[in-house]
């Protein structure tokens, strides 16, 4: 038998490129260095080489490598392009920019040198450059997606709208499988208010790639401006799992959900773990001290920023509810959390959804009535809005009904108790997503449109002077007297009344929490004597004459709920929850006396929608014991 011949050099080198192809880079890097022995003056070698490096993480001994080819071959125009790429990877554009310029005079009119020189242009925002290369590049490969993609990103930095989507078209037509393509068509329909074209096409491209950093970056990004807290947190978490040491990744995904205007979410403990790693990386963010309840009464610890007082009749007790007022000098206001921040890096959260218990305000809490967090982290904000002076009743909440009823219009009862205090006068700054019914209240309770300062619900704003009063906590008496004081400035408009002693919400039309057997539960609810009514989104007048001579509440959990504060005392409410429902409905029954009944339905998930915004089911049976008259004892 013939014995086999040995490998020639080129087949070496052949088996090299494909073992880097597998990314079986120790084998090839091994195979290469034998090549190299016998033939160290291989310039096709030192190209290999260079992409091992790359590969490893190593752009420097990368372009050592490819410099060393072009000392052999001095008029080799790939290499030449190839150094540019790796400067461009090692963020030194200038250098990349002259290497590809330094390539293209060496081989003009070659396709793929020319797409490397119009990325590097589109790098330095030589937009114009760039487009005139990538236009010469297409004229010899008029198919190429790259290029396509590449010239929709250029013609976005162009400001030329409708000419970037016809490219990101092209890119997706010609690769409908690439995840870049539609990344990059998700983009230009974001830069042309299409967001829910752009929210498609960033789902399509984590279907194709569910793991890939740019899609998840852009999905995370999408969600918080889209309001769409759940879908950002949970895109974070799964970036943060796929590159759990890539922290400038971390930076890019947990930091947007951070703060991205002031939300704050759980995903800040990945991002403070991973600090501790490497705390250089939260270079660009601000940590802020979070203030509680208990450094407020300790002048040693009280941020210098503040002014806190009590009223005349309240001691400052470790165990009462305190309807306290602070000033704040020189405040941004965050919009939709109405996180205060302090010019002196202290962080007041009053956030707008109530505790699960009835903790009250007592040393421990974080400012006012939320559970302790910790640290909390926020990107540096730059204010929009400028006001001299005011007090913060609310901003932000994407227009919750309940929110703005139950949180922010009580701290007019904490304001009330400040009445020898100039505060009593002073505009109350209010977002513009404030639901008319609400707008309406406050001028039944008697404060005119002109003492309301309507900031935008997104804008971060600066007060030059900041009043914020309390809000009631969760725990008696405080919240008692608080409802008691707006009922009684209400008295007046409880004469008209709708609804009748038996009362039942529906919801319809809703976006979430429709019940699927709602027949059957109005069925029996008529049989009863019940009035069936829709929640008026329009006029406060209608809700609370909707509610005005109820005995009995019959709603599923949301916020047509909160009109109990419009019920007779003593009224019977009968809430349809759902498993792990938060009790804050239970808990303002019980503070204004009512009685309280909660029915667990079923859940039925619904896609898109996270678990409390599913459909449900309701117990029929329960349902109709739970209605039953109470025998005498």
């Amino acid at each position: 038998m013939k014995p086999a011949s040995a490998p020639t050099v080129g087949e070496v080198l052949d088996a090299v490129e494909a073992a880097i192809a597998r990314g079986e880079i120790a084998r090839a890097e091994r195979w290469l260095a034998e090549v190299q022995a016998a033939a160290p003056l291989h310039p096709r070698g030192y190209h290999l080489a260079a992409f091992i490096h790359r590969a490893a993480g190593k752009p420097g001994p990368a372009i050592d490598q490819l410099r060393r080819s072009l000392v052999l071959h001095p008029n080799n125009p790939v290499a030449a392009s190839q150094i540019g790429v790796l400067l461009r990877d090692r963020n030194d554009l200038a250098q990349a920019l002259e290497a590809q310029i330094h390539a293209n005079r060496l081989a003009p009119g070659h396709p793929d040198l020319l797409y490397n020189l119009a990325n590097i242009q589109f790098d330095v925002s030589r937009f114009a450059e760039a487009k005139k290369a990538l236009a010469q590049a297409l004229n010899h490969a008029p198919l190429d997606q790259d290029s396509h993609r590449l010239l929709a990103r250029i013609r976005l930095g162009l400001r030329d709208l409708p000419g970037a989507e016809t490219s990101a078209q092209c890119s997706v037509i010609l690769a409908p499988g690439s995840t870049n393509a539609y990344i990059t068509a998700s983009t230009v329909a974001w830069e042309n208010d299409e967001r829910t074209l752009a929210w498609r096409r960033i789902s399509r491209s984590l279907l194709t790639n569910p793991l890939t950093s740019d899609g998840l970056a852009n999905r995370v990004r999408q969600a918080l401006e889209n309001g769409r807290d759940w879908d950002a947190i949970t895109t974070s978490r799964r970036a943060v799992l796929a590159s759990p040491a890539n922290l400038s990744h971390v930076l890019d995904h947990a930091g947007a959900v951070l703060a991205g205007d002031g939300r704050l979410c759980d995903s800040w403990k990945w991002a403070l773990c991973l600090s501790r790693m490497d705390p250089g990386i939260f270079g660009t963010l601000t940590v802020f001290r979070d203030v509680r309840l208990e450094e407020l009464f300790n002048p040693e610890k009280r941020p210098p920023a503040l002014a806190f007082r009590l009223p005349d009749n309240r001691a400052p007790a470790a165990t009462e509810n305190h309807p306290f007022l602070l000033t704040v000098r020189n405040a941004t206001v965050l919009p939709r959390s109405q996180t205060v921040l302090t010019a002196d890096g202290a962080l007041l959260h009053d956030g707008i959804s109530p505790p699960l218990f009835p903790t009250g305000l007592h040393p421990g809490n974080t400012v006012f009535h939320r559970t302790p967090r910790g640290q909390a982290v926020a990107r540096k904000i730059n204010p929009a809005l400028k006001v001299k002076e005011a007090v913060l009743l609310g901003v932000g909440s994407g227009g919750n009904y309940y929110h703005w009823l139950i949180d922010y219009l009580l701290r007019l009862y904490t304001l009330s108790m400040h009445e020898a205090s100039q505060t009593a006068s002073a505009p109350l700054l209010v977002s513009d997503d404030c639901p008319a019914p609400i707008l309406e209240l406050a001028g039944l309770l008697e404060i005119g449109k002109d003492r309301l300062t309507i900031v935008p619900r997104d804008a971060p704003c600066l007060v030059e002077t900041l009043h914020v009063p309390a809000m009631p906590s969760l725990a008696p008496p405080f919240l008692a007297d608080a409802l008691g004081w707006i009922r009684t400035r209400l008295s007046g408009a409880f004469a008209e009344s709708s609804g009748g002693e038996r009362v039942y919400f529906d919801r319809r039309g809703a976006k979430q929490r429709q019940l699927l057997n709602a027949d059957a539960v109005e069925s029996l609810l008529a049989g009863q004597g019940f009035h069936i009514s829709t929640p008026a989104p329009d006029s406060i007048r209608k809700q609370i004459a909707a509610v005005s001579q109820a005995r009995t509440i019959v709603s599923v959990h949301g916020a047509a709920l909160a009109n109990m504060i419009f019920a007779p005392a003593g009224c019977e409410i009968v809430e349809l929850s759902y498993p792990g429902a938060p009790a804050h409905l239970g808990i303002l029954a019980r503070a204004l006396g009512h009685g309280y009944k909660s029915i667990t339905c079923s859940a039925i998930p619904v896609a898109g929608l996270r678990p409390g915004r599913w459909n449900l089911i309701a117990p029929i049976s329960e349902l109709s014991s739970a209605l039953q008259p109470r025998r005498a004892q």
